[in-house]
């Protein structure tokens, strides 16, 4: 059983659903949890299958989840798609990395949900006061109904410093993808 960081592929209709790029064909089980145009994913894997997706040079296999992180090599990968990562540091696990990008994730979903996409590129580094207001309202809305505290969340806070606060929140709750 493996996680990977893979492209989301599929125009999202009842004839080509969107789906991670790579995995469905392994023929494998597996689960996903989309980030703008990426996909966490749980897949129930073999070495060699691991191999073939990780060949890609648009995939990226997690290393195994208890060992420690390599801050420079995570950090880059998750900067490269638009994903905060400045919180990362060399005590922390690929388990407790991968659980805070996973609520960051399940956050931004919710947003969508509410009718408000939160594109991360090129926003990551603005304040909240910066963002739209109709953007801003649904990121209210979404941390009250997922009832995740944003006290410490102002209007001088960056978007990357909001969304590492809820992620870091949500790396404390249940997270149903694969073994995380």
């Amino acid at each position: 059983m493996s996680f990977f960081v893979v492209p989301i592929e599929g125009a999202g209709t009842h004839d080509d659903p969107r789906r991670p790029k790579y995995i469905p064909a392994l023929g494998v089980q597996w689960s996903m949890c989309d980030l703008d145009e990426a996909a966490i994913v749980w897949a129930n894997t073999t070495p060699a299958q691991d191999t073939a997706v990780d060949a890609n040079a648009d995939a990226t296999l997690i290393p195994a989840l208890q060992t420690s992180v390599n801050v420079a090599q995570t950090s880059s990968a998750l900067e490269a798609l638009n994903i905060p990562s400045q919180w990362i540091t060399s005590a922390m696990t690929y388990r407790t990395v991968l659980r805070v990008v996973v609520g960051i994730a399940q956050f931004i979903q919710r947003t969508e949900g509410l009718g408000q996409k939160l594109t991360l590129a090129g926003r990551l580094d603005l304040t909240m006061a910066q963002i739209p207001v109709a953007i801003r309202d649904a990121l209210i809305e979404a941390a009250d109904s997922m009832n995740v505290d944003r006290s410490a969340i102002l209007g001088t806070t960056t978007v990357r410093e909001a969304l590492r606060n809820l992620g870091e929140q949500f790396a404390r709750r249940r997270i149903v993808l694969g073994d995380l």
